[in-house]
């Protein structure tokens, strides 16, 4: 049996309770002088082990950076839009350049602006405020970029139209877990590539016709559900994809050896 072509990996992010303070010295004994708090532990919590598994493009961070996102966001109190908004981006700098010295290249994995619940209470206009959160994030993002980030992972379950035409670039991924035909319509006008989860793998023939021939992340696939990927998409087009949850550390490997 002729062996198949080893697929590319990608890493968009992960989930990762506090690390216990054994863990948080030992990571400081191993980087002395490390400019770091709790957060940015957590984001080398989730990098590590995708770094260690080999995977070709990693991403930091997750659900919970959403925290740190929001504080960034001058105005924003307690998820309040209170004021105008404005970049407040010291501590994104912090861990950009803390997980840029892990590994050339990483992302940042993070929610979409629409999906960090902030409430306007200083616009009065859903619109405005919108536009203005979403320019702050720009700025934001391009804050990372220059402190070592190569980009950034937006988690969404739902992508709004208006987000991603002010923020899907070649440095930003809209992350949909599990986005259906409608979803993938509205994203597909902006981005080239999808996510789709490797248990949907019989659709894939179907979205491909829809879509066309584009770049698809196989996310979580067993090896059956690659091969059978392989049977509507090359290895030029097809990846292999994964968001981890819990135990990272043999996730990201068996994903690595598929």
């Amino acid at each position: 049996m002729a062996t198949r072509q080893r697929l590319e990996t990608r890493g968009f992010g992960g989930e990762t309770p506090i690390p216990p303070l054994s863990r948080l010295a030992e990571r400081i004994r191993d980087r002395p002088g490390i400019e770091a708090d709790l957060t940015t532990f957590r984001l080398l919590e989730t990098l590590r082990p995708q770094v260690a598994a080999g995977i070709g493009a990693v991403a930091a961070g997750g659900a919970f950076y959403g925290d740190r996102w929001l504080a960034a966001i001058g105005g924003v109190r307690d998820g309040v839009l209170r004021d105008a908004p404005f970049p407040e981006p010291v501590a994104l700098g912090m861990d950009a350049r803390a997980i840029a010295a892990e590994v050339r290249g990483p992302f940042a994995a993070m929610p979409a602006p629409s999906a960090l619940g902030i409430v306007d209470r200083h616009f009065g206009d859903e619109t405005e405020a919108g536009a203005a959160v979403r320019d702050v994030s720009g700025s934001l993002m391009r804050a990372m970029r220059d402190a070592g980030a190569a980009g950034h992972v937006l988690l969404t379950s739902s992508p709004a139209d208006d987000e991603l035409e002010d923020l899907a670039s070649p440095f930003t991924f809209f992350y949909c877990p599990d986005a259906g035909p409608d979803t993938l319509d509205i994203l597909l006008d902006h981005q080239r590539a999808f996510a789709l989860p490797g248990r949907r793998v019989a659709e894939l023939e179907g979205l491909v016709d829809q879509f066309g021939r584009r770049t698809v992340y196989l996310v979580d696939p067993t090896g059956e559900e690659v091969a059978a990927a392989l049977e509507v998409l090359d290895g030029d087009n097809l990846r292999i994809g994964g968001f981890c949850r819990e135990e990272c550390d043999p996730y990201w490997q068996r994903l690595a050896a598929l």
